[in-house]
């Protein structure tokens, strides 16, 4: 940052004392103040060409009272900079901004010394008569180091723009982007951009990234056209992959695998991408085996391997012949193709699921405790069950109470299994953030419907929870005979939810509340909709036919 801070600096000094020098030498000397002030000057040169500094300051101090004009203030200020006498030059500019308010000239010089000696903040106060001039770049320039201690992106990005203009320099256009995106103005960050340059470094990934980042994911793809992919960097296959993902372009596992290729150690990311795209179950273990030699206790691929390992070879191979055959590890070519087109067995996802353990709690502070939740939920499905992944629960609670995500997963758990009292106890634990989606459960339990609906619109915004919440909202009110508003929170639950099963159910909940309050016809549109929705939606389906008949 600093080297081209250096850079904007060149130019805006470059620029003032360019524009001091061509307005002195069109200025006619024939008025006899100013013959005497230049020959002020001429002596005052010659001290500081003979070393004599502290006298020719002394001078200059002397010559502000004849100065009439902003070349005369600026020529003194020139001399006093030259001799880092900084103190003196401010006192000048602020006896001749005091003389001339309104000199532009004068602001944009008071400003660049200012930085000069290290107080672009008090810069800040002069810069407002700058913003729209020729020296609006002296103005971004102070901005651009006011913000800087604390953060780049901390400046106006009207101020990157104008730093942009006087040097183009691409990286302060980026900054302007960067700001508006992050204030969630994608189309002036867009529009921020200038003329598109590959040869300049990073452009193409930034602009990548920043057309994905706003879902104008078909725009991605011509700046790649052409360039190679022995060329990419893991970061151009992931902002690739991810717009033909999101624009449902089918070729996006190619691009995935040759990340993997190019690049097999990057990232967890395309081996899991390949995995669950593929519709052979064969291929997706050995993918995620090849994955799992990499990163072998990374949470998603661990998730996804263990969670996929529930056929058993007694499922695989029903009959005697074929289990005989292979305990002898013989194997007929049905069998062969059978055992290489398969899903992990049980055995083998907990063994996986034990590595990564044994992983994670070697160096839990660089580890996603999210495997040791996994660990968890596998004993859970097991045939110990709750008992005993309750106490595996309290266990890494003793051992790791700091961790965020196995107090949340306990909340989880403990709320999942039934045993709200402990959920709350834990909930109430003041080293974590609260959380208004368990306050809301807790206000329910007790009846106090009123705080409930109040902590559960609390979850608003909250992408995790707030349909659940709208849900829980909704149950409520229908409980406190407020059906009207329980509809609206069921459809508004509806249009916040994840998946179309989801919506369905949701859906399915309003048209019920419609049922009973005798609107058939709107209840009946409601459940073809759920339906359309979710063609296995069973209740909805009987919900349906009742009515129908009823006609």
């Amino acid at each position: 940052m600093k080297g081209k801070q250096c850079a904007v600096l060149a130019v805006f000094i470059c620029f003032l004392f360019c524009s001091v020098s061509c307005t002195r030498d069109t200025r006619k000397a024939d008025n006899s103040v100013h013959h005497r002030f230049m020959q002020s000057l001429s002596a005052i040169d010659l001290l500081i060409e003979n070393g004599n500094h502290k006298k020719a300051l002394s001078r200059l101090s002397s010559l502000k009272k004849k100065a009439s004009g902003s070349i005369s203030w600026l020529s003194i200020v020139k001399r006093q900079r030259a001799l880092y006498a900084w103190d003196d030059a401010l006192d000048t500019l602020r006896s001749a901004l005091q003389a001339m308010p309104a000199s532009e000239v004068l602001a944009a010089m008071m400003v660049d010394t200012l930085i000069l000696s290290d107080r672009s903040r008090e810069a800040l106060e002069y810069t407002s008569i700058l913003s729209k001039g020729e020296f609006a770049s002296v103005a971004a320039y102070a901005h651009i180091l006011a913000a800087d201690v604390q953060s780049p992106l901390a400046t106006d990005p009207y101020w990157w723009i104008r730093a942009g203009d006087a040097t183009g320099n691409n990286d302060f256009y980026r900054n302007a982007a960067v700001v508006y995106a992050g204030l969630g103005q994608t189309d002036r960050a867009i529009d921020s951009f200038r003329e598109y340059d590959s040869n300049v470094p990073g452009e193409r990934l930034f602009r990548a990234r920043m057309y994905h980042d706003a879902g104008l994911h078909e725009r991605v793809f011509p700046l790649y056209e052409g360039y190679s992919r022995e060329l990419y960097t893991p970061e151009d296959f992931s902002v690739v992959s991810d717009s033909l993902v999101s624009s449902e372009k089918t070729d996006s596992g190619t691009l995935w695998k040759e990340w993997i290729e190019f690049f097999p150690e990057n990232s967890p990311v395309p081996w899991y991408n390949l995995a669950v795209s593929t519709k052979q179950p064969g291929e997706f273990r050995h993918t995620l085996e090849q994955a799992l030699q990499l990163y072998p206790a990374d949470y998603p691929l661990v998730a996804l391997y263990v969670r996929s390992a529930h056929i058993g070879p007694d499922n695989l191979f029903p009959d005697s012949i074929s289990r005989t055959l292979r305990n002898f590890l013989f194997y007929s070519l049905d069998m062969k193709e059978r055992e290489l087109n398969r899903l992990p067995y049980p055995d083998e996802g907990r063994q996986v699921l034990d590595k990564a353990v044994a992983l994670t709690e070697l160096q839990p502070m660089q580890s996603d405790l999210r495997v040791l939740a996994e660990h968890i939920l596998y004993v859970l499905r097991s045939e110990s069950g709750e008992r005993h992944a309750t106490g595996v629960l309290w266990e890494y609670l003793e051992r790791y109470p700091e961790s965020q995500v196995l107090h949340d997963f306990a909340q989880w758990f403990f709320l999942s299994t039934g045993q709200y009292d402990t959920a709350f106890e834990i909930h109430a634990d003041k080293r974590f953030p609260e959380s208004p989606f368990v306050d809301g459960l807790a206000y329910a339990l007790r009846g106090d419907s009123e705080q409930a609906v109040t902590a559960f619109d609390r979850c608003a915004g909250d992408i995790h929870n707030e349909w659940r919440a709208l849900a829980n909202k909704a149950r409520v009110l229908a409980l406190s005979g407020k059906k009207s508003e329980s509809i609206e929170a069921w459809s508004l639950a509806a249009s916040r939810a994840t998946t179309d099963r989801e919506r369905s159910a949701l859906h399915y909940e309003a048209a019920a509340i419609l049922a009973e309050s005798r609107m058939h016809t709107q209840a009946i549109r409601i459940l073809e909709y759920a339906l359309d929705l979710d063609p296995s939606n069973q209740r909805a389906r009987s919900a349906l036919s009742r009515l129908e008949y009823s006609k």
